[in-house]
């Protein structure tokens, strides 16, 4: 499932810099609720069943210090990770496993066919589609059957692949995609009107491709070893 510059040029190892200060404003007031309630232990008066409450009137002190010093524990690691800044490096995979976007995503692209990592010779030599550019650099660079790819975490991704994903996409491919959370997106490394390949949480991936016999359209679909959704 750290903090990076707000500008498009940041460090993508990072996250933003209002994510930081909200991070260290969250872990400090969470810290200061444990702190209070560490020093301000509850005392309550009690009665026995049988006694009046005039009488057999006992104290019972509720002893705080263990959720006390377990919110003071959260506090501080919350406002270290908003001060340290670094964001998150690893997903949860099939499986339940953690696993960094690198192996992840190396993992996944093992599945696909080579001729569906790269982009047709027409595609290269196309500009890229509007819209279809990541704004800042990859979390990991991975080469998969001779193919260099980019990497990129699931936020990274371009408002338009996932678009038109929902507006191009067949059916069977959007029914997957409600059903399945994207850990990563990833696109052959260099400039030309590359496709983009979306890893789904079971493993699977979708192709999302630009260009080629005067399409204006994006083409979507289901690729990984299982039967192609044209």
């Amino acid at each position: 499932m750290s903090t990076r510059s707000d500008s498009a040029g940041g460090d993508p190892r990072l996250m933003e810099t209002w994510a930081r200060l909200g991070c260290v404003a969250v872990g400090l007031g969470i810290a200061v609720v444990g702190l209070f309630a560490l020093n301000s232990p509850r005392v309550k008066t009690a009665f026995a069943p049988q006694c009046a409450q005039s009488s057999c009137v006992g104290q019972v002190s509720a002893d705080h210090s263990v959720p006390a010093t377990t919110l003071i524990i959260a506090g501080l690691v919350i406002s270290v990770i908003g001060l340290n800044g670094a964001r998150l490096k690893s997903v949860t995979g099939p499986g339940g496993t953690a696993l960094g976007f690198e192996e992840l995503a190396e993992r996944a692209l093992q599945k696909a066919p080579t001729s569906d990592l790269k982009a047709n010779e027409a595609q290269q030599g196309e500009h890229p589609t509007p819209g279809t550019l990541p704004k800042r650099d990859p979390v990991a660079r991975v080469r998969v059957k001779g193919e260099r790819l980019a990497v990129f975490a699931p936020d990274e991704i371009p408002g338009r692949i996932m678009a038109d994903i929902r507006q191009d996409a067949p059916l069977e491919v959007s029914a997957k995609l409600r059903d399945r959370d994207v850990t990563f997106g990833a696109r052959p490394a260099g400039t030309g009107n590359h496709p983009w390949l979306l890893g789904l949480d079971d493993g699977s991936l979708i192709k999302v491709s630009y260009g080629g016999q005067r399409k204006s359209t994006a083409t979507v679909k289901l690729v990984s070893g299982v039967e192609e959704v044209a």
